[in-house]
């Protein structure tokens, strides 16, 4: 097929045969007319498509259909081929604009609604930046003052760096050691300067050996004072009664915390909509928090905190067994949001407690880095242990795994009696009297 003659005064439809999955037809800079990946026209029945194209200015060249091979054009593996130079496509260009611009439209729309809600999120957090900016802090001690600030804020930073090399250093050591093939050293199958020029997890365990060793030497624990000094205060206080706090730390939110992985996964498998997961959850169980964290506030004020713990703890542990009711009632609704309504009072009852029993064992003098340090440890081992929750629940199932976690806050109540059989803890005083002595 050959352009007329003359030139045509507008532009001209052609019906191109191509394959349907050919692509559409683009011209490259040599005018040379190549298949693309994909086609933007709407294919036709048998294999056409039309195709407008128009004159630049020039004079208009040949088409030809070639590597056809003796098969007609609509045939698939039929390739269009052609020097048609001076000629380029001038249709089907508004259309992708237009969706382009539609696209745009709908990403600023998203954009827009994304911080609307970042927007909201900060509003509800501005009524207690304010209250933390106009509250006035507790009366402390001149002496106590100034032996809180004997270190340096690049003294405090440098003790940072320091504990988090050591924490990765320590740990990465044993690892490296037990991936490396010292065992064949031992055995006399392997030469010690084999293993140092082959055996890369052996060097790295030279290194992080190096790092842990520079981090426990004088210069490390003077390095660390700022860290170190409140836990030695910590333990000086309790003596050996510190072991008892931390264990009962460590494990008083071990039972929810290691359901809670699981929460979502077993309310989707128990045929539950999202709607009403998150309905129930976050309406529900907002309004029973709140409720259960101040009803414990009070229950604090009247009663102590070692009997409200003990409630606490044993609500938590309890609330365990609905769940385990649930897994035989199928998508109950009422039964859903009875179950995650006192899940979340007693959460909340138990956290007020929890955090009035971490705040009455801290110093004065250190009551930021001993709070911090006690309330890592307090989600330390329900996160190890939360990290199998998916494997429990694959080979036991949801049933077992609820009693499993119920049974999880056994040890934290019997603790929690046991201390309250002692005496009460009375921390050794310090030289400037700051003693702090746990009301129960």
């Amino acid at each position: 097929m050959a352009p007329a003659a003359a030139r045509p005064p507008r532009p001209t439809t052609l019906l191109v045969a191509a394959v349907a999955d050919s692509g559409r037809a683009g011209a490259g800079r040599d005018g040379a007319v190549r298949p693309t990946a994909r086609s933007a026209l709407a294919d036709r029945p048998g294999g056409t498509s039309r195709l407008r194209l128009g004159y630049s200015g020039h004079r208009g060249g040949r088409l030809s259909l070639g590597n056809c091979r003796g098969q007609p054009p609509g045939r698939p593996g039929c390739q269009l081929h052609g020097r048609l130079p001076g000629i380029r496509p001038t249709g089907h260009r508004r259309r992708p604009v237009l969706r382009r611009l539609v696209r745009l439209h709908q990403r600023a729309l998203q954009c827009f609604r994304l911080g609307l809600h970042l927007l909201g999120v900060l509003l509800l957090m501005l009524p207690g930046l304010i209250t933390t900016l106009l509250m006035r802090e507790p009366t402390v001690p001149l002496q106590t003052q100034q032996e809180a600030a004997r270190f340096s804020f690049n003294h405090q930073m440098l003790s940072i760096l320091v504990l988090i090399v050591l924490m990765v250093s320590v740990p990465a050591t044993f690892t490296q050691l037990y991936s490396s093939d010292i065992l064949l050293v031992l055995q006399g199958r392997m030469g010690v300067v084999e293993l140092i020029g082959e055996d890369r997890a052996f060097l790295r365990f030279l290194l992080y050996l190096i790092l842990s060793t520079l981090c426990l030497s004088a210069m490390g624990r003077r390095s660390l004072a700022p860290v170190l000094t409140p836990i030695s205060d910590f333990i000086q206080r309790y003596r050996w009664q510190a072991l008892l706090l931390l264990g009962l730390i460590a494990t008083y939110r071990l039972s929810d915390t290691v359901l809670g992985v699981m929460a979502n996964v077993f309310y989707i498998d128990q045929g539950f909509s999202k709607e009403q997961i998150a309905g129930v959850s976050k309406l529900f169980g907002l309004i029973m928090t709140l409720l259960g964290a101040g009803f414990g506030g009070l229950l604090i004020v009247r009663f102590g905190i070692l009997p409200i713990l003990f409630i606490g703890g044993a609500a938590s542990a309890a609330t365990n067994l609905l769940f385990l009711m649930l897994t035989s009632m199928g998508a109950n609704l009422e039964m859903l949001v009875l179950t995650i309504s006192c899940d979340n009072f007693s959460s909340g009852l138990a956290t007020s407690a929890f955090v009035a029993y971490l705040s009455s064992l801290t110093s004065l003098k250190f009551s930021a880095t001993q709070y911090a340090l006690l309330s890592s440890i307090m989600l330390l081992l329900p996160r190890l242990i939360g990290g199998y929750s998916g494997v429990l629940v694959e080979k036991h199932g949801y049933a077992q795994f609820f009693l499993f976690t119920a049974l999880l806050g056994v040890p934290t109540l019997l603790l929690i009696l046991w201390q309250s059989r002692q005496q009460p803890l009375s921390p050794e005083p310090t030289e400037d009297g700051d003693t702090v002595t746990e009301r129960s």
